[in-house]
């Protein structure tokens, strides 16, 4: 999160809008997908196609 490669993302879900509205948590962490390697002191790609 210090190097901003990671950041939060809190995000309100809104259930039964047109009827009774309720809202609901569901704040969560990101990263993209071409910092995933700041995760991870080894990462390797598996081909799953491959049987």
């Amino acid at each position: 999160m210090a190097e901003g490669k990671v950041y939060y993302d809190p995000g309100i879900k809104l259930e039964n809008a047109s009827k009774r509205p309720r809202t609901k948590q569901r704040s969560q962490f990101r990263i993209k997908s071409a910092n995933l390697p700041a995760l991870y002191h080894r990462m390797d790609i598996v081909d799953l196609r491959k049987g």
